[in-house]
């Protein structure tokens, strides 16, 4: 029986100590997380995309006429490369 109005006591005396009257409450730090790496997702390649991409790569050269189907597959190559890469 000493044992819990021991307890009481004590907690009467915390609660008397606070400014607010209520009783203390115990904060707990928590473990910082870590991130899982990121998954690596293979990209949509698109028919735009590589449009755009040719484009670009035709502009770039100066815009020489009767050269699409080479800019094409270069811009093709070079989507497809870099989407394993990513």
């Amino acid at each position: 029986m000493k044992t819990i109005k021991a307890v009481k006591s004590k907690t009467e005396k915390t609660a008397a100590a606070t400014p607010t009257g209520s009783p203390r409450r115990q904060t707990t730090v928590k473990p910082a997380t870590t991130k899982a790496p990121a998954k690596k997702t293979s990209r949509v390649i698109t028919t735009e995309v590589i449009a755009s991409r040719a484009y670009i790569l035709w502009e770039k050269a100066g815009r020489p006429p009767g050269r699409d189907v080479e800019y094409w597959l270069q811009a093709e190559k070079e989507l497809k490369e870099s989407s394993f890469a990513a």
